[in-house]
């Protein structure tokens, strides 16, 4: 799934201009980068967290020359899911075959319950909210 093809789902979702979503997600994404950028972790419970992860300075090989070169330390973004998001993708249908039509209903209301927010957005969650 492309940005753009989440912003469409979310402005058909909302109501909203395409371009005010597109403002939205672009604004979330910035600050995410900005925060990592910064050194900071972005945690979203119920869904999961961009952290950074440092990478040890190592050795390497440069096989077009036959030598050997030093990769230095640096770091690395990287996401990590919740335990919810987790558990949500282990019993999803595409993750597990489900038993009965029934069961796969259940799951889908624990796990991706739609919820309507202050402002009147309906859209899915994850298990225990954002």
């Amino acid at each position: 799934m492309t940005k753009a093809e989440i912003v469409k789902q979310i402005a058909g979702q909302t109501g909203l201009e395409s371009k005010m979503v597109a403002g939205v997600v672009e604004a979330l994404l910035e600050r995410i980068r900005a925060a990592q950028i910064g050194g900071q972790n972005v945690y979203f419970r119920g869904f999961g967290s961009f952290v950074r992860r440092e990478r040890a300075a190592k050795k390497a090989r440069d096989i077009s020359r036959n030598t050997t070169v030093l990769v230095p330390a640096h770091t690395v973004p990287a996401f990590k899911p919740s335990k919810a998001f987790v558990e949500c993708l282990k019993n999803s249908r595409f993750g597990m075959k489900q038993s009965s039509p029934q069961g796969t209903r259940l799951l889908r209301r624990r796990c991706c319950a739609v919820v309507t927010l202050r402002n009147g957005f309906r859209g899915p969650s994850v298990r225990g909210g954002f």
